[in-house]
């Protein structure tokens, strides 16, 4: 067998000095992911990203991974997030995608496609009856789906974005002054270059065009349409970027004096945030591109209105935290913990 099983009943990890900054908070200073290097695509975002999809086509176990890739119907992006449990010796991870990618690989054997350790990729299967968690009081509206899985930690060359380190918050949105013009940047499926040897994920850039307190109208997720909660961004989204991580960088102001002894302000860019998940973006009709008022999508000829729908990062944790995950992983930590001899012999060293 060329693919291995995903474990997504539990989402529990043993914390061990191997994985410690790969799957909880560190100091990004000291570990070098920003700074003198803020202007780069960090690793660990580079590799929290997965393509997620569903194979066309009857196989066998034996299958190449090249030719189970040639099988593939791509939906989207997934992103793996982490959490640590309070007791300091597990954390917990999920990939995140958006509902409507979710919605296409419930009920089916579908696979998660990551790289592996040895530089090719690695298939992990998820089984037809896999439960991919949705918001619990806005299910329709919230275009939010997360999977437990437990990391095949010696196979995949992953990384997970740990939610209290990269998560944007209300607090920090407000500390960082962050606003329309901001710069952002997503990571994702890039389809037409989905079958390669390994994964390699698309970068795209663009800055914050809207950050509206009233819902956005007429958006679909999947199996509901209607107003949603969200951000504008002015960069183009297409076909396997839903579900894609979004970040934001803040926009500092240092003021410095010239050379003549005049005070004048340098701008700079901080260390990403995570803001939310690529949901989609507006077509509209070829031929109405220059009118003043967007019509409505219709069959004929579409182009991109170069504007992509980000979903809140709060609304990630919203379903990260609704009290039945809660109480999965409360029930996990204790059945994980609950055999002395399955805690490491000694805490794990700081980075």
């Amino acid at each position: 067998m060329n693919y291995a099983h995903s474990n997504v009943k539990s989402s529990a990890h043993i914390l061990t000095d191997d994985n410690l900054e790969r799957h909880v908070a560190v100091d990004r200073c000291r570990a070098g992911s920003f700074g003198r290097r803020s202007v780069r695509i960090d690793d660990t975002i580079l590799k929290s990203v997965a393509f997620l999809g569903y194979p066309t086509a009857p196989y066998t176990d034996d299958i190449s991974n090249d030719d189970l890739s040639a099988l593939m119907h791509w939906c989207g992006t997934g992103f793996v997030v982490s959490l640590a449990a309070s007791c300091g010796h597990l954390f917990f991870a999920y990939v995140v995608t958006a509902k409507h990618v979710s919605l296409q690989l419930e009920g089916r054997a579908s696979f998660i496609r990551v790289n592996h350790t040895d530089g090719t990729t690695a298939f992990f299967k998820v089984p037809a009856d896999a439960v991919w968690w949705k918001h619990p009081d806005k299910p329709n509206e919230v275009d939010v789906a997360i999977l437990p899985w437990r990391i095949p930690l010696g196979v995949a060359d992953v990384r997970s974005m740990e939610i209290t380190e990269w998560f944007i918050t209300d607090e920090i949105l407000k500390k960082r002054s962050i606003g329309i013009g901001d710069d952002v940047f997503w990571v994702g499926l890039f389809s037409l270059m989905a079958n390669q040897k390994k994964n390699w994920p698309i970068v795209r850039v663009g800055n914050i065009a809207m950050m509206p307190d009233e819902k956005i109208p007429s958006v679909n997720t999947g199996d509901w349409v209607g107003p949603i909660e969200g951000y504008l961004v002015e960069a183009k989204s297409f076909g396997g970027l839903s579900g894609s991580p979004v970040f934001v960088r803040p926009t500092f102001n240092m003021p410095f004096a010239t050379n003549d002894g005049e005070n004048t302000l340098m701008y700079g860019v901080g260390q990403p945030y995570l803001m939310g998940l690529v949901q989609g973006h507006w077509p509209i009709p070829l031929e109405t591109i220059n009118d003043s008022q967007i019509k409505a999508v219709s069959d004929r000829k579409q182009i991109n209105l170069g504007f992509a729908i980000v979903v809140p990062a709060r609304q990630i944790l919203e379903v990260i935290n609704q009290p039945e995950l809660v109480k999965i992983r409360e029930t996990q930590a204790q059945a994980a913990l609950g055999d002395g001899t399955t805690v490491p012999d000694s805490e794990p060293s700081s980075p």
